[in-house]
């Protein structure tokens, strides 16, 4: 028997409940922790990794971004599917803890330089880009309809 070490889910609308304490949304794997229930409730499509344990949501521009990504591109049938974020990536210098004397004048503080990059936050093996394509193709029309409403 070989253990699946990826899954999708996807929520056409929002799903938030209540989940008693000591209890799991239905269909959710094993491992999911209470503090990740939302994702899991989350309107889009839902993908996470059983191996490092994390899950994340997809709104309907990502997801298609995602299924333009792997229509267009190769790399990810020999080297996994790589789900990115844009991010904005604050890079901070942090100021000497050397005391200061009396008559020195104050550093001057440089503002925090920043960028926006993709960063990768979740990946799956090579075969779950297959499984990705028919679904986000069979849900096609509702994710365009759910990235218009964004």
């Amino acid at each position: 028997m070989t253990e699946t070490t990826w899954g999708l889910w996807f929520n056409e609308f929002p799903n938030y409940q209540r989940i008693p304490k000591g209890q799991k949304p239905e269909g959710c794997p094993e491992w999911l922790e209470s503090n990740q229930f939302q994702t899991w409730q989350k309107q889009g499509l839902i993908i996470w990794n059983n191996t490092d344990r994390k899950i994340e949501s997809l709104h309907g521009t990502e997801a298609l971004e995602l299924l333009n990504a792997l229509v267009s591109q190769d790399a990810w049938k020999s080297s996994g599917v790589s789900i990115t974020r844009l991010v904005h990536r604050i890079e901070m210098n942090l100021p000497s803890r050397k005391k200061q004397k009396k008559d020195e004048p104050e550093p001057a503080v440089e503002k925090p330089k920043g960028k926006d990059v993709y960063e990768e936050i979740i990946h799956l093996p090579p075969e779950a880009g297959y499984e990705l394509i028919e679904q986000l193709e069979s849900k096609k029309q509702i994710i365009t309809q759910m990235a218009e409403q964004e």
